[in-house]
Parts: structure tokens; sequence; C-alpha cells
């Protein structure tokens, strides 16, 4: 666990927060929606855990970051393969999310299994 990680978590016990509820201060969610950019690319799950906040704080932290609508997260959601010329087909496929993940080069078992990861 890095020191960044660690210090939020020290603080969220110091507060006496955590996944028993209370109200997170503005700049201690800040902080989460930060190391959350850091780790781009990891799925929210497992950056939630490491904070050792629900996956749902989380997202709802990163909407308002970016201000878009905080919403229940769908239980399925659009992605879109893209079409490559027929010898870059041969290297898998693209997988592009609608929160810009993007992910090459993978069978369709492996595609599948990372996006329910993500979701």
């Amino acid at each position: 666990m890095d020191r960044r990680v660690r210090g939020f978590r020290q603080e969220v016990k110091r507060l006496g927060l955590g996944r028993v509820g209370g109200r997170y201060p503005v700049g201690l969610r800040a902080e989460a929606v930060a190391i959350c950019r850091e780790r781009a690319g990891l799925p929210l799950r497992q950056v939630a855990g490491e904070l050792g906040v629900e996956l749902a704080s989380l997202e709802r932290w990163l909407a308002q970051a970016t201000g878009e609508r905080a919403a229940a997260a769908p239980a399925f959601f659009r992605v879109e393969l893209e079409d490559r010329e027929a010898e870059e087909r041969d290297a898998g496929w693209v997988l592009v999310t609608p929160r810009g993940y993007r992910v090459e080069g993978r069978d369709t078992a492996t595609l599948l299994r990372v996006l329910s990861e993500l979701s």
C-alpha cells in the first residue's frame, strides 16, 4: 500500500468514518478522487477496496468531480468494439468502455472477464 493510500486510510480512521457510514469531508473526497485518477486503468472496485470506501461512494465522488450527474451504475452498459483491418484483427479485439478504459489484443473470454471486473 503506498503512502498516499495509507494517509487516506489513517485520516478516515482518525475521523471515525469508514464502511459504517458518515459524511466524508470535501478535502478527503478530493484526495480519494486524485488517488483514483493516479490508478487509472485499475478496476474502481479495487481502488475502493484499497481506500476502504464503498464502490458507490467512490463512483459518486468521481462523477461529482467531473461535473456529471451521479446515477446508479447500470447492471449492463453499452460498449463498442472497434472494427479493425484484417491484419490487425488477428491481434485480438479492442474494447473501449464508456469510462474510457481501452483494452487491446485480448481474446473474447478475456475481454468479458475484464469487462465484468470494470462494472
